[in-house]
């Protein structure tokens, strides 16, 4: 039986870039695609952006919480409202990952701190060290290189998460929070053309002095479907257990 996630859909196409490239949308697809041929992990999009909510937790098997290029302390309805979610879908320990803005929506949810960084952007691909290893993650992963695209940082982490990425640009790059909760700063989901795209579409507020070494080591390798590798395994792992009658074991009313 596959497992149902809900992509909770925290932006829209922008009508400046090129239409020729990916969607968000596709990009996820096909990470999760590579990662899992055998379609264990079926994608169901809900646009939260545009005031859709799940009527149930119990409806998915767990969440995943995309980019935007919101703030999630932009004083938004949807906003409140997913702030609200994550904190209803970590009570019930359903599974829950975070990507860029979902990194930062988590962290502030749970009792972190977000703030524009004084750093400015982060963009192109980074190295990022690894400070543990879960069960889900490559056991002698010691980096690992992302494409990013963001201005907002995680400044601190919730009580009781355990960091996991960090780097110098970038301290709270990716943490977990138990065994059903992770979150990570960086793009898994990007490619070399979408993250060029978004470069010379914000060219001029971003700056040259940044954007050209960002293009520059996007000539690098990165560990994108690695990533989504990791991605795959921690929904598995975080599968709820079988009850007698065959249906998902219901760990809340």
């Amino acid at each position: 039986m596959d497992m149902k996630i809900c992509v909770l859909m925290c932006g829209r196409p922008n009508p400046d870039m090129d239409p020729a490239l990916p969607t968000y949308s596709e990009l996820l697809t096909g990470m999760f695609h590579r990662a899992d041929p055998e379609g264990r992990i079926r994608l169901i999009e809900m646009a939260v952006i545009d005031g859709a909510f799940p009527a149930k937790l119990n409806n998915f098997d767990g969440y995943l919480i995309t980019g935007s290029p919101s703030s999630v302390y932009d004083p938004a309805d949807w906003i409140y409202r997913l702030l609200n979610l994550v904190r209803d879908v970590y009570e019930v320990r359903l599974p829950l990952v975070g990507i860029c803005f979902g990194h930062q929506a988590i962290a502030q949810a749970l009792g972190g701190h977000v703030a524009c960084s004084e750093k400015g952007w982060g963009v192109g691909i980074r190295r990022s060290f690894l400070l543990g290893t879960e069960s889900w993650m490559d056991s002698d992963a010691k980096y690992c290189d992302l494409i990013y695209s963001h201005r907002d940082q995680v400044m601190s982490l919730p009580a009781g998460a355990r960091l996991l990425m960090s780097d110098d640009f970038c301290p709270n790059a990716a943490f977990c929070m138990g065994e059903r909760l992770f979150a990570l700063q960086g793009h898994p989901e990007f490619t070399r053309a979408f993250a060029l795209g978004l470069l010379e579409m914000r060219y001029n507020s971003i700056g040259r002095e940044i954007v050209e070494p960002a293009r520059k080591s996007l000539e690098g390798d990165h560990d994108g479907d690695r990533v989504g590798k990791w991605l795959v395994d921690f929904f598995l792992a975080g599968r709820l257990p079988m009850d007698p009658s065959g249906s998902r074991a219901k760990i809340f009313p």
